[in-house]
């Protein structure tokens, strides 16, 4: 049995090249079910936020993982229908997370 996509939003690592250097920062994108670019946010950084405590370190971790999931683009070069391209995969992320969780959690 295939899994249904339906698309959904998640952190994406980008930089800003100027003369001398490159700024590396997190934007929100939001992708259809085929992983495609729908739309992003308006400025190349992003805040972790949460109603909580726990909410916000949820947001820093899935920031985190994010950042090194996936390979960071241009942000002057995002268009939609765009595709990324990924640093790590599904299970190297989920063992990431595993790790994570029991540092932040610890029983």
């Amino acid at each position: 049995m295939s899994e249904e996509r339906t698309g959904g939003w998640r952190y994406q690592p980008v930089f800003q090249q100027d003369d001398e250097d490159a700024t590396y920062s997190i934007c929100l994108v939001f992708c259809d079910a085929n992983d495609k670019l729908t739309s992003w946010s308006a400025e190349p950084y992003r805040f972790a936020a949460g109603y909580t405590a726990d909410e916000l370190s949820d947001d820093l971790c899935r920031m985190w993982i994010d950042s090194i999931r996936w390979k960071p683009v241009d942000w002057a070069e995002m268009y939609v229908g765009m595709t990324f391209e990924r640093a790590l995969d599904d299970l190297e992320c989920e063992h990431l997370a595993q790790m994570v969780g029991q540092v932040m959690r610890p029983n």
